[in-house]
This record gives C-alpha cells, structure tokens and sequence, in this order.
C-alpha cells in the first residue's frame, strides 16, 4: 500500500465516524496513525488493525495481543479506526480543543 493509499484507507474511516464523537478535524488522527503504526506496516496494524498503539488496560474487554506491550486486536480494517477514535481523542483528554474547532 503506498502512503496516498494508506491516508485514503484511514480518512475515509475518520471521516465516516468522526462526526458521531464531535471531531470536526481529521488531519491529526490520519498522521497519529501514519506515527503510530509506520504507515501500516507495524506488526501490531498489519496484522491486528490496530493504528493508534492503543493498550488494553484494564476496562478492555475485547481481544488483545502482546508483541511488546499488550495491544487491542480488531478483526478488520474496519473495527480498528472507528474503535480507536474515542480513546485517542477523549481518554486523557489530550486534544479537547478539537473539538472546538469549526
């Protein structure tokens, strides 16, 4: 997959789901998951759609997978950018003031 695919990939999942969280800006959450997950090719992407390096803790319930750290696994494409929005935006509230933006 080339770069200007991998963004398209992911874009259209942020744009698809972003709204349903009140993020208005996509840019910052297609690069974390170009700098998280080396443009797909991490292990912990390629093989578990996992974009955005999130860890289990202790509230996950889902599956998981421990190359390092241990990771949350998604089945698909699919599962892992719509499942990841909300931990990379609210928990901690790092970015609040995106949601602010119009």
């Amino acid at each position: 997959m080339t770069h200007q695919e991998f963004i398209e990939s992911i874009a259209g999942y942020v744009k698809k789901y972003a709204p349903s969280y009140g993020i208005r800006v996509h840019s910052p959450i297609i690069a974390q998951a170009i700098l998280e997950s080396g443009w797909g090719s991490t292990r912990l992407a390629a093989e578990y759609h996992n974009y955005h390096g999130l860890k289990c803790g202790t509230r996950w319930t889902g599956k998981s997978v421990n190359l390092t750290n241990e990771g949350r696994v998604y089945a698909r494409h699919a599962d892992g950018n719509p499942g990841q929005l909300p931990c990379v935006w609210f928990h901690g509230r790092r970015c609040e003031g995106i949601l602010r933006v119009s």
